[in-house]
C-alpha cells in the first residue's frame, strides 16, 4: 500500500518476492557492516588464552589490517552472508504474515488466545 503522505509503500503491500529480496538485502547490509566487529569477536571466543579489553582488541585489529589489509577484517563474511541472507529473508517474508495473524487474534472475543500472544 503507497502511503502519499510520505510516498512510501508499507512492507505489507510488497510482493513475497520482493519482501523477500528486501530481507536478503538487508541481512547482507548489516552483516557486512558489522563483520570487522564480528571477526575481532570470534578471534576472542576461539582462544581462551586471549583475554579481552579495548586495548586488546585495538592492537587486535591493527595486527589483521596490518597483515592482511582491509580485506583481511572482512575475512569470512562470504560464509556469514549465506547464513545471513536467507534467514533475513524468511523473517521479513513472514513478520506481516505473523502480524496479520496476531492483530486478527486481538480483534476477537477470545480471551486465551489474547492471553497467549501477549
Amino acid at each position: 500500500m503507497r502511503d502519499e503522505k510520505n510516498g512510501t509503500t508499507s512492507p505489507a503491500a510488497l510482493s513475497t518476492g520482493d519482501r523477500a529480496l528486501s530481507g536478503a538485502t538487508a541481512g547482507a547490509i548489516s552483516r557486512t557492516v558489522t563483520a570487522p566487529l564480528d571477526r575481532g569477536r570470534i578471534l576472542y571466543q576461539v582462544n581462551p588464552n586471549r583475554e579481552f579489553s579495548m586495548k586488546a582488541a585495538m592492537k587486535t585489529t591493527k595486527t589483521i589490517y596490518s597483515s592482511t589489509g582491509v580485506a583481511g577484517l572482512w575475512r569470512g563474511n562470504g560464509a556469514a552472508l549465506v547464513r545471513v541472507m536467507p534467514y533475513s529473508s524468511v523473517l521479513f517474508c513472514s513478520y506481516p504474515t505473523y502480524e496479520t495473524s496476531v492483530q486478527h487474534l486481538m480483534t476477537t472475543e477470545n480471551k486465551v488466545a489474547v492471553r497467549f500472544t501477549a
